[in-house]
């Protein structure tokens, strides 16, 4: 995705995933990658706040918390 608009269009597939898949360790991987949407579009507020809700996830991989927290902390959070 180059432009705002399609940054925004391709980061709906994950915001949806971590709404209908609640307990599934993918919605926390969508947590993430709706983070990353938020943080290019210089959202940086809501990144934190879907990072800090990735890393509590109850079902969330290690990976994926280590990578959420690592981005949390460059996000300074």
């Amino acid at each position: 995705a180059a432009t705002r608009v399609e940054i925004v269009r391709a980061g709906w597939t994950f915001m949806r995933g971590g709404a209908h898949y609640p307990g599934d360790s993918r919605a926390a991987d969508a947590l993430l990658s709706a983070a990353e949407v938020h943080e290019r579009i210089n959202r940086k507020d809501k990144a934190k706040a879907l990072l800090e809700e990735c890393v509590k996830h109850p079902a969330v991989r290690a990976e994926t918390r280590a990578a959420a927290e690592q981005k949390l902390a460059a996000l300074g959070g």
